[in-house]
């Protein structure tokens, strides 16, 4: 009866106050030491995160000196060389390009510096902020900018244009290489 109601295994989900708060002392102290070495350097923690952010369909990408993470919900793609976007688009690209890391609410005041009069600044009319937010929004759901947590705006660079490898011919041998059969000599004959 004994066998049918406990079995040995290698793995076991016990909830963790299960464990901090249980008779078996060996287990408690294996248990509290595994803890205290993932607060110190959280590497299967991480591990364990960024593979079910993964199976989650998300992206992983590090950034600058010091290896940052991020996640994003969709992957990153360069803009393809020789591709026109639309006037709108284009716009802000020109605008990212030239003012690298720029925040979201200045640029606004860069995609449109002619809004509004020169004694009163109006700013952009409420159909320019709508475009822009949906160009925004398109090139983001594309893959070509990335938006972080505090409004910076991050463009992707432009793919390399790909030369066409020429093909390779086979090569074929020269023509004095051609095996032909050897015309056999002629013996001289005595006229």
């Amino acid at each position: 009866m004994r066998e049918k109601l406990v079995r040995e295994t290698r793995q076991a989900r016990v909830p963790g106050n299960a464990l901090t708060s249980g008779d078996d002392d060996e287990i408690r102290k294996s248990f509290e030491s595994y803890v205290e070495q993932q607060k110190r350097f959280p590497l299967d923690t991480a591990n364990n995160v960024r593979m079910k952010l993964r199976k989650g369909k998300f992206f992983i990408f590090k950034k600058g000196k010091k290896g940052i993470s991020y996640v994003a919900a969709v992957r990153r793609r360069n803009r393809p060389a020789g591709v026109a976007f639309a006037d709108s688009a284009e716009k802000i690209i020109s605008v990212l390009e030239s003012e690298p890391n720029l925040n979201r609410k200045n640029l606004l005041g860069k995609l449109f510096p002619e809004s509004g009069s020169d004694t009163e600044k109006e700013g952009p009319s409420p159909e320019q902020t709508r475009q822009a937010s949906q160009d925004l929004k398109w090139l983001k759901s594309e893959g070509y900018l990335y938006e972080y947590g505090d409004g910076t705006l991050e463009l992707h660079p432009k793919e390399e244009a790909r030369t066409p490898k020429p093909k390779a011919e086979k090569a074929s041998p020269p023509a004095s290489a051609k095996l032909e059969p050897d015309p056999t000599p002629q013996e001289p004959t005595e006229e």
